[in-house]
């Protein structure tokens, strides 16, 4: 089956009007398997919790996005928020060091100037 290469790129945003049934199938499995979800595990947070279907699919590809983020990739996200909220430079990379430690990354502690060069090059 062939997929729109839009909806291939690692892009799991589709709207409802756009695909046919089978190619939106492929696409949410391809979503889901971010994170690993089986059926039966998302129909028991369906039953637990007060969300739709939508709803949580949507929370779901959020979570995949968020905890499939690279170290670098984040470091870029983090310093581009902490600029918008007003966050001196010297401030930022005190605080991604912090946050690089705490977070699930298979990467080792970063130093200030190793975060200068990944954001800056």
């Amino acid at each position: 089956m062939d997929i729109f290469a839009r909806y291939r790129a690692n892009n799991c945003s589709i709207g409802e009007n756009i695909l046919e049934n089978d190619v939106k199938n492929s696409i949410k499995e391809i979503c889901m398997a971010k994170i690993n979800l089986d059926d039966q595990f998302r129909n028991h947070l369906l039953s637990s919790y007060p969300v739709s279907a939508d709803l949580l699919d949507h929370l779901l590809e959020d979570l995949g996005d968020y905890f499939s983020l690279k170290v670098h990739d984040f470091i870029g996200m983090r310093h581009r928020e902490l600029q918008k909220e007003g966050f001196s430079n010297s401030e930022i990379y005190s605080l991604i060091q912090d946050e690089v430690k705490h977070r699930r990354f298979a990467s080792s502690e970063l130093s200030i100037r190793q975060i200068r060069r990944i954001i800056y090059g």
